[in-house]
């Protein structure tokens, strides 16, 4: 089994002047051994966006769940859905 760790922060402004919020979303995901590197590559880009896009989602106010989502598979109880096997 290979691990995965994506993880995407970003900085903006805020109110007062000099200042800034941070969000961070991080995650770790177990993949299969035998994937081909184009499977691999695919899998790294698709777990990268879905960090980044929960955090844009999060910034613009709307559900990660609707928000450039690319994963096949039905949302799980959290509502985050999880990557093909």
């Amino acid at each position: 089994m290979l691990k995965l760790n994506a993880s995407y922060s970003k900085k903006v402004p805020a109110g007062e002047e000099y200042s800034s919020q941070s969000y961070h979303a991080s995650v770790e995901v177990e993949l299969p051994d035998g994937l081909s590197p184009d499977q691999l590559q695919a899998r790294i880009h698709e777990t990268f966006d879905l960090v980044r896009n929960s955090v844009e989602a999060e910034l613009h106010g709307k559900s990660p769940v609707n928000y450039g989502r690319k994963w096949s598979e039905k949302p799980c109880k959290t509502g985050l859905k999880h990557p093909p096997a």
